[in-house]
Parts: C-alpha cells; structure tokens; sequence
C-alpha cells in the first residue's frame, strides 16, 4: 500500500508540474500555438480514475483547457488528442458522453482508436468487455464526429495570418506544412524550400488540408 501511496503522489505531482510548466510557457508567449492534452479513453473511464490509472478527472481536464484560453486571451490556441473506444465497462451512455466531451472542448483533431485487449495487461479480465463490433462501430461515429469538430475549427481560421514550416515538397513550388495552430496546409511558394518557414493567409479546408497563399 505504501508504495502505490507514493506512486500515486507522483503521478499527482508530475501531473502539477507539467500544468506549472505549460502555464508559464503559455503567459511568455505573444502568438497561437497547438496544445496536446491527452484524454485517452471514455469520460467513464476518467471518472472512474482506477480503472485507467488516471491522476485526474473530466472537470479537472475540461478546466485547464479553459484557464489555457482564458490565458491567450483573443489569441487562437487549438486541442489535439488521443482517445479510447470500446474500454471494458463503456456502455452506450458512456460513449455518448465521450462524444459530448469532444464537443464541449472542441478539439482540433483527435485520435481515435478502438480497445485493444491484451493478454497480461490488468484491463484484459474486466468485466464487461466490449464486442469488437461495438468497437470499431464506436470508433467510427467518434472519428465522424472528429471530422465534424475539425471542419468547425478549421472554418474559424479562414482569412488568419500564421507561420507554416514547409516540409513536403509536392513540386517545385507547392509544399506541405504545419502552422503553429497544427493545422495542415498545402502552399504555394515560389523560390522556397523544404524546412523554411513562412508567413501565409489561412483559406478553405479540403477535407485534408488548408489552402493557403504566401502573404
């Protein structure tokens, strides 16, 4: 008992830290930036901490998204993360509040992906395993939904001004990059090349990318 005591403090300590550290990153900065926060697994699952070995819950998390906007004050800042279908337990009302969590950040992008049972892992003999079915039909309502939520955000960005890293060179002048918001853009730019840096106007999503200009 005594050790999972002090596992637990560090996990909660290590959890504070890096809110600490993001926080003060966040209030030396004058522009937009993209922000990884992981929720991995359902609503159910964060509530119920023990059950995915969680050192917070879904107000917890839906808190610090809202200091961090509150902190860019009218900068953009977007969301990305991660997030489990189909976890032992999940019932449809579980699921159907994960999907109503996503809408309540509004996530930028968000990785879905089903429960994968594996043997030795303590979640492989919870009860209540889900079908694997039910889990990929979950997996893919939630990816729909994903989609949905990041067409939405894109949308607002249309006519904004930000950086892109060129990456991929298409041709010799059209490239594939990121901005600092993550959002994937397809740009054309004479006379440039792979690892600049350039400014762009923000257009249309085409389902894959943004359309860009140079500016």
């Amino acid at each position: 008992i005594g050790s999972l005591f002090v596992l637990y403090v560090f996990l909660v300590c290590s959890f504070c830290c890096c809110l600490f550290v993001c926080f003060f990153f966040f209030f030396k900065q004058k522009t937009a930036y993209e922000i990884g926060v992981r929720l991995v697994g359902s609503e159910m699952c964060i509530r119920d901490r023990r059950r995915m070995r969680r050192v917070y819950t879904a107000e917890q998390y839906a808190q610090v998204v809202a200091d961090i906007r509150a902190a860019y004050g009218d900068r953009p800042v977007s969301f990305t993360t991660d997030c489990i279908c189909g976890f032992p337990g999940e019932t449809v009302e579980d699921f159907e509040e994960s999907c109503a969590f996503l809408k309540q950040i509004g996530f930028l992008k968000v990785h879905v992906f089903p429960y994968s049972r594996r043997s030795g892992t303590p979640a492989y003999d919870f009860p209540d395993q889900v079908h694997e079915r039910e889990k990929q039909e979950r997996s893919r309502t939630m990816n729909a939904l994903a989609e949905e939520l990041r067409r939405d955000v894109l949308t607002t960005y249309e006519g904004m001004e930000d950086e892109v890293l060129l990456e991929t060179a298409l041709s010799e002048t059209l490239f594939t990059g990121y901005t600092r918001l993550y959002v994937p853009v397809v740009v054309s730019a004479p006379g440039r090349k792979s690892g600049e840096i350039v400014r762009v106007r923000l257009g249309s999503y085409d389902g894959e990318r943004v359309r860009a200009a140079l500016c």
